[in-house]
């Protein structure tokens, strides 16, 4: 029968993977379900965590070696083409499949959270935006006037440091709440 030769388990589905998963994303699913199903481990009678494990342990080797896993993946492919033909000489309409929108590869980039990465370099840019607020502020203080010319409406010859330096924490502040608006907007 044509179904036998779609293959009785498809090695994709047993461990939870689409079939455009990287090699990490499939090591990281079977370590997962090896520890769930794994003899010593689970609550499972032993002939059925026996027998599951070692489905999972043929999956993960199929699939993690690049060479069985392109030879997987052709027999796959001629399996569901020859059911294919099967099923449309039995009349039966093939099913659409719904496009899989578990995968992390699969979401919009405006859903995602920010990775490691992106929040430590927000994280550097903010600390280096401050230690240069802070170096100008410490450059007004110790040359005075002769730090600054007058580019906002600030007469530096007339204000004291202390208005000088409100002034700056105010445009500061102004800047944060830009930046912080477009982070927002980022995640949006």
């Amino acid at each position: 029968m044509p179904e036998e030769l779609a293959l009785a388990e498809n090695y994709y589905a047993l461990l939870g993977v689409p079939e455009s998963a990287s090699v990490l994303d499939i090591r990281r699913s079977y370590r997962e379900l090896s520890k769930r199903y794994h003899p010593d481990t689970t609550d499972l009678p032993p002939a059925v965590a026996k027998e599951k494990f070692q489905k999972l342990q043929k999956a993960y080797t199929t699939l993690s070696d690049s060479k069985q896993r392109v030879m997987y993946d052709q027999q796959l492919r001629v399996a569901s083409q020859r059911l294919y033909e099967y099923r449309l000489r039995l009349g039966v309409r093939p099913k659409v499949r719904e496009p899989m929108r578990s995968s992390s590869a699969y979401l919009d980039p405006r859903e995602r959270p920010l990775s490691a990465g992106e929040i430590s370099g927000l994280f550097v840019m903010v600390i280096s935006l401050l230690l240069c607020l802070l170096l100008a502020i410490a450059i007004a203080a110790f040359r005075g006037e002769a730090a600054f010319q007058p580019t906002s409406g600030i007469d530096f010859t007339t204000t004291s440091l202390a208005q000088t330096a409100v002034c700056l924490i105010e445009n500061f502040l102004k800047l944060m709440t830009f930046i912080s608006a477009f982070l927002i907007a980022l995640k949006l």
